[in-house]
């Protein structure tokens, strides 16, 4: 049988040009193959994906096809966590995953990214050490400066924790597990500042060791930050003297703070229609630890918050913002026993994750055999122990047996140093129309020398002027130009000593 011949003429070659266009077709081109960017700093850990392509520390780039969905792993090296640390403390961390790529719910080390058709996709992935030191200088003009020799990957040689005057700062500093940290406190001046973990030796530097589980610690310093929030037509003022706070109408809630000596109490009095102070002292709320009427009584034990309503008027919101820590128990001696309180149940569970401000309640149980003896940092011989975190991170009991336990000296309770009280007062403020605004003079006296403040602000507050003054002790008249329209302004007065003491004064103030 012959075989035949092709067939030749346009329709053949149209045929031919077909089929080699399907056959482009079906293969991906380079312009379907979209780029993803990963960065991962080397030796923290490692990003692979899903489908394969990206396995890298370093910056790893694969295509993959247009309009699909790539998911990617991270994966610390060893002593190493995913993640950025929480701002405030928070045991869980914020997201390690940066730019382009969608946290997977319930698996923070997995996240997705959408394939563009077009472009390339940047993803960071962010690494930590292990081992977290949350550092609190808490309240006062005080600062903790953290050191370790020879850092490593991740880890910071040098750090400092600042105070502010809105109530002390919360910094975690994360570093690897087995690390020394010394820590440095300014000022230091015995006895002050007070450690709130009993490895420590008040009024000096300290070391800490660092194991897997994060470590608190605060550095209490010779004075405390206390507030309030006023909201509603009225006024609060302090006893002893350092607060005065008055709520200027058509305003948001004013805040107004004073600097009283550690361990001091302080009685708010509130003086407006109807006030109802807030009576619930927990972490995230300005409570006062006893109210009666009008009288609202703190004692500055830490930075403390208080809040009060007049005529009926409502506080919003939660204040201070939570700062969480790790509370942590031990037992020593030659004796044994248990501790059990909220959370804790020595042995079996020694340390909680909780919150600064938070109250706990301990009870030290001896074994037969056994006596308690005292507590390292807190309540003395006393076998129940109330405390709170805070001035408070690492508390140990001390257990002997009874033939030894008589011998045991109980701890020695210092007594607070005398501070010095600023106590500053506006008694005048005088107002004079000049070209191109007013002058404004305020009559200040203060009993020590301090750098003065003073801010003018709208009712929706901006500020529309700002100047400050170094004063000696007397009585100073000092004078700002104000450029503005005729009208109610909120006058706002801050005096600073330069060992931290704040005060702070509202005034209405009527340009005219």
């Amino acid at each position: 049988m012959p075989t035949p011949t092709p067939r030749s003429g346009p329709r053949a070659w149209l045929a031919v040009c077909l089929v080699v266009a399907g056959a482009f077709l079906a293969v991906p081109t380079a312009a379907h193959a979209q780029a993803i960017a990963v960065t991962v700093s080397d030796g923290l850990g490692r990003v692979t994906s899903e489908p394969p392509g990206i396995n890298c520390p370093g910056t790893c780039t694969a295509p993959f096809a247009g309009n699909s969905q790539v998911t990617l792993i991270a994966t610390p090296a060893p002593g190493y966590a995913f993640g950025v640390p929480h701002p405030q403390g928070d045991p869980v961390d914020e997201s390690g995953w940066r730019l382009g790529c969608a946290e997977v719910p319930d698996d923070p080390s997995r996240c997705t990214v959408d394939v563009l058709p077009a472009g390339e996709t940047q993803v960071d992935a962010a690494f930590r050490p292990a081992a977290l030191l949350l550092v609190v200088a808490n309240g006062g003009a005080g600062s903790v400066t953290a050191t370790v020799s020879n850092p490593q990957v991740g880890e910071t040689g040098q750090q400092t924790c600042n105070s502010d005057e809105r109530g002390g700062v919360v910094c975690p500093f994360p570093y690897l597990p087995g690390r020394a940290v010394t820590l440095t406190p300014s000022p230091l001046a015995a006895p002050f500042p007070v450690w709130s973990d009993d490895d420590c030796l008040d009024a000096a530097p300290c070391t800490l060791v660092l194991d897997e589980l994060r470590r608190s610690i605060t550095a209490t310093f010779a004075t405390q930050n206390v507030f309030v929030r006023v909201n509603g037509p009225g006024r609060v003022f302090s006893t002893p003297g350092g607060l005065d706070c008055t709520f200027a109408a058509d305003e948001v809630p004013a805040d107004c703070g004073g600097v009283f000596r550690t361990g001091e109490e302080v009685t708010l009095t509130a003086v407006g229609t109807t006030p109802v102070w807030e009576t619930d002292p927990s972490p995230t709320r300005a409570g006062c630890d006893s109210a009666e009427g009008a009288v609202c009584r703190v004692v500055a034990e830490r930075t403390r918050w208080a809040a009060v309503e007049f005529a009926g008027a409502q506080n919003d919101g939660q204040y201070p913002p939570k700062a969480s820590a790790r509370f942590r128990v031990r037992k020593a001696g030659d004796g044994s026993g248990s501790v059990s309180g909220s959370g804790i149940d020595c042995g079996s569970r020694c340390s909680v994750e909780t919150s600064y401000g938070e109250r706990f309640v301990l009870v030290a149980d001896a074994s037969p055999g056994s006596r308690f003896v005292h507590w390292r940092r807190g309540c003395g011989e006393t076998a129940r122990c109330a405390l709170t975190v805070g001035p408070i991170t690492r508390v140990t009991a001390v257990f002997d047996v009874v033939a030894r336990a008589a011998s045991v000296p109980p701890p020695t309770i210092r007594p607070l140093p005398p501070v010095t009280k600023l106590r500053a007062t506006l008694n005048r403020v005088g107002v004079r129309r000049v070209r191109g605004g007013f002058r404004v003079v305020l009559a200040i006296r203060t009993n020590l020398a301090a750098r003065v403040g003073a801010r003018v602000t709208t009712r929706r507050g901006r500020t529309v002027a700002r100047r400050s003054w170094q004063v000696r002790p007397g009585n100073r008249p000092l004078a700002m130009r104000v450029r503005a329209r005729r009208g109610r302004y909120r006058l706002t007065v801050a005096v600073r000593t330069a060992d931290g003491q704040i005060q702070r004064i509202n005034r209405k103030l009527r340009l005219r």
